[in-house]
């Protein structure tokens, strides 16, 4: 098994989780904003293919290109991003800058959280929590241990 899909089913430690952030951080940057020009290019793809049914083809027809091929561009670039942030074993969670590193409280699988403007990992949740509520790790876990 290569590197990567070794780290694609890690356990991190809340250490672990800080020591990685410096890189973490660094991908966010790029992915946060990239994440919000592709819901833009789709809302502008969907404006323009209304409207290309209701304008002359041609005069249309060139932008609705344009924007399909730059989509195309920057989905494949946010591709590229999420699969680094994957391949050291966290999981990009939206445009908000929030990242997952699977970890382990007292033999059950949960989730540490971070978000982009935190200067390190202080929250955590459960895996089947379908809110996805982040609980502070401290007053939550208490003495519980974490574990890789």
């Amino acid at each position: 098994m290569n590197l990567r899909r070794r780290n694609r089913h890690r356990l991190f430690t809340i250490e672990d989780a800080n020591r990685a952030l410096p890189l973490v951080r660094a991908i966010v940057r790029d992915l946060m904003p990239l994440w919000r020009e592709v819901r833009d290019r789709q809302s502008r793809l969907e404006e323009l293919t209304k409207h290309h049914q209701l304008a002359v083809r041609d005069e249309v027809s060139d932008e609705l290109t344009q924007a399909q091929e730059q989509l195309e561009a920057d989905a494949e670039r946010l591709t590229v991003y999420s699969n680094e942030l994957r391949d050291l074993g966290a999981e990009p969670m939206g445009p908000e800058g929030l990242v997952d590193f699977p970890a382990k409280v007292n033999g059950r699988l949960v989730h540490l959280c971070w978000k982009f403007d935190e200067p390190e990992v202080r929250f955590w949740r459960e895996l089947s929590d379908p809110t996805f509520e982040r609980r502070n790790l401290v007053r939550a876990l208490g003495g519980d241990q974490i574990s890789a």
